[in-house]
């Protein structure tokens, strides 16, 4: 992302893939870009990615010219994050472009809960869009906002938030900037050969994901509290050999964090009692966690600093509670 203009390529930067489609004066005709938390192609296959190019030509056919911005870009090596850390010669990744808005905006106290939560996938409105016809409705939530709007499975959404979609990416780019709520986005949809329009009215804090949605974001690294450890999940095998139920979630502790900014969180787990091979049953009576990622997600977002969190563990062949105090 070295030199890349951040005002100009608006994506969610924990992606593992992000297209843009853009003229050479800087007008961006569509953004193939999306995922959720079953995997890093849930909502991109060959097909769609043909179909949405496809129509991006089409944009490009009928695009009138203009003058490229004379804006200067805002590019990483102007935050602090790079400049402290001294990574002129190394690799920017895309996901360390949230670190380092992070980091900035708690530098200058303008960091919130709301950037934390940012690029809201649509089934936070209640909307689940079609993998292949991307804007297309594959599901309606009942009761949600998408639904009281009397968007419908099987709509295809025409416009939404003043913009013209024609791929997932895009109608998240709207809910990306309709805020943390109270707000209202303007919908208008095809549904069969009648065009219908509703507005979709977001509730504070509509951005909010759980735990299990949010897991795969690379974001989640940065929140506190943080336990401190962490390791892979039991094997099958493993389980019955320790006599833990094959539903259950268990993982063994590899690592105790004692390098960098985290360190103390590491020390603190030490001095609860978890060890390098403590197999963790379960942390505040919770042992459902559908993997590592979900487990450290719902320990940042629902622990508080100061908390007495109970750590069921089996240590030399005996199980016990730990009891860890979580840091600010």
């Amino acid at each position: 992302m070295r030199g890349i203009d951040l005002r100009q390529f608006r994506f969610n930067y924990d992606l593992t893939l992000a297209l843009v489609a853009m003229n050479a004066d800087g007008t961006v005709y569509t953004t193939y870009a999306g995922r959720d938390a079953t995997g890093a192609s849930s909502h991109q296959s060959t097909g769609s990615l043909a179909a949405v190019l496809a129509d991006a030509m089409e944009r490009h056919k009928s695009h009138k010219p203009r003058k490229p911005s004379t804006r200067p870009p805002t590019v990483v090596e102007e935050l602090a994050w790079w400049k402290r850390d001294k990574r002129e010669h190394k690799c920017f990744h895309c996901h360390m472009v949230h670190d380092a808005m992070q980091q900035e905006g708690r530098r200058l106290d303008r960091w919130t809960e709301r950037d934390q939560f940012s690029w809201p996938d649509p089934m936070r409105v209640g909307l689940r869009l079609d993998r292949e016809r991307q804007t297309e409705v594959a599901e309606v939530i009942k009761g949600s906002p998408a639904a009281k709007a009397g968007l419908r499975k099987g709509d295809r959404i025409v416009s939404i938030g003043g913009a013209t979609p024609i791929s997932f990416g895009d109608i998240q780019q709207v809910l990306q900037d309709a805020g943390w709520g109270p707000a209202s986005v303007s919908v208008t949809w095809q549904r069969g050969s009648k065009p219908s329009r509703g507005t979709l009215r977001l509730p504070k804090g509509w951005r909010r994901p759980s735990p299990e949605e949010y897991a795969w974001r690379s974001m989640k690294w940065a929140m506190s509290p943080k336990p401190g450890f962490g390791g892979p999940p039991l094997t099958a095998e493993e389980k019955r050999r320790l006599g833990i139920a094959e539903e259950s979630f268990a993982f063994r502790v590899k690592y105790i964090v004692t390098w960098g900014k985290s360190a103390e969180t590491g020390r603190n787990a030490r001095r609860a009692g978890i060890r390098k091979g403590t197999i963790v049953l379960s942390v505040a009576g919770k042992n459902d966690f559908r993997d590592m990622g979900h487990f450290h997600a719902w320990f940042r977002m629902t622990r508080r600093p100061g908390e007495r969190v109970p750590i069921e563990v089996i240590q030399n062949e005996t199980r016990k509670t730990l009891t860890m105090t979580t840091l600010p």
